[in-house]
């Protein structure tokens, strides 16, 4: 997941850079005339900052640079390989995106599999419906795990304690293919498949095929799908609908703006039976009433019965490029994210 970035670099406002960030957690900034930036690309030709209150964590696991940062306005955030995962300040408005029409679009999820969601606030998500007895989350990168636990609370809130919860740190393709059980709920909270990253072939076409054959009657899943913009759609986000709608009979794509990632971000729901994109509002809000309660239903900080619909109502320059998009993602024609797709708006 998330946000388009081809460099990551910490520096000055006066673009010198940041000498004082140190390989160690904790790392309080010295006071300065100048407030110090974390600045990401989000393209060729744009870059974002923000500033940067402190370094709460900087290591390296096995498979990826892993990071903690303290921004001014953007709260604490997740960043993995020098890109933004999750931001305190609206992860709720991806989490919520991701979890809540997924589990309404099952009439009694009782199972959930969630491959990746390091932070544990998909789980976090997952575990309000009281309808669930069993999560299995399966992350590859323990230190992302475990630095999440201790610097990111707010996203986790004690999910990771639940007794419904189990932890499997491993890799998800494998994981799933070797399952011997089925799922109601199969959630993909990935990173972005990047060139070298470990996530692109949980995008293809065969794990797709895995994840059917991993799902109970009337089950469903979703994945994170990238970027959705007018301009960015036609990297990821068109290409899994696409790859999606090769597998399943019914595939409900939908999107929604992440201020942290600087883009609309897309996602895919697909199952057999069920296009949540014809719920109505009050179907919805009944729902959450119903699966949450009506005190856990006034406590989404995003999603309910409007703003579902709104969810499901792409502009017609990102429709026609996703319906014009004839890709399956496959081994040997991988999708992936942080290139320049050529603008196919010609279609339009």
């Amino acid at each position: 997941k998330k946000n388009a970035a081809f460099s990551f670099s910490l520096k000055q406002a006066t673009e010198q850079p940041c000498k004082h960030v140190m390989n160690s957690t904790q790392t309080p900034l010295p006071l300065s005339t100048s407030p110090t930036w974390c600045s990401e690309d989000v393209n060729d030709d744009t870059k974002v900052s923000w500033r940067l209150d402190k370094v709460l964590f900087k290591g390296k696991s096995p498979f990826q640079q892993v990071e903690v940062f303290k921004f001014h306005t953007l709260g604490r955030c997740l960043m993995l390989d020098g890109k933004m995962q999750s931001a305190e300040e609206d992860e709720h408005i991806y989490h919520e995106t991701l979890v809540h029409p997924t589990m309404l679009c099952h009439p009694n999820p009782k199972t959930v599999f969630i491959g990746g969601g390091g932070e544990g606030a998909t789980a976090r998500e997952v575990l309000r419906f009281k309808s669930v007895e069993k999560v299995v989350m399966v992350d590859i990168d323990e230190m992302a795990v475990n630095v999440s636990k201790e610097f990111l609370p707010d996203h986790h809130q004690g999910s990771f304690d639940d007794r419904r919860l189990e932890l499997v740190i491993d890799d998800a393709k494998t994981y799933l293919e070797n399952y011997e059980g089925t799922f109601d709920v199969i959630i993909f909270d990935l990173a972005d498949p990047i060139v070298g990253g470990p996530c692109v072939m949980l995008y293809s076409a065969d794990y797709y095929k895995t994840a059917l054959s991993k799902l109970s009657p009337g089950g469903v899943i979703v994945t994170q799908s990238g970027p959705a913009g007018p301009v960015s759609c036609v990297e990821v986000f068109a290409p899994v609908y696409s790859t999606l709608r090769s597998v399943f009979k019914k595939v409900s794509p939908y999107m929604n703006y992440v201020p942290s990632f600087c883009d609309s971000y897309g996602f895919n729901i697909a199952s057999e039976t069920t296009d949540p994109a014809k719920f109505t509002a009050e179907q919805v809000d009944a729902m959450l009433k119903e699966r949450l309660g009506e005190e856990g239903a006034k406590a989404n900080l995003y999603y309910d019965g409007e703003t579902h619909v709104h969810l499901f109502h792409l502009p017609r320059i990102v429709r026609v490029q996703l319906e014009a998009c004839k890709t399956i993602i496959s081994e040997e024609t991988p999708a992936y994210h942080y290139t320049r797709a050529a603008e196919s708006s010609e279609s339009l």
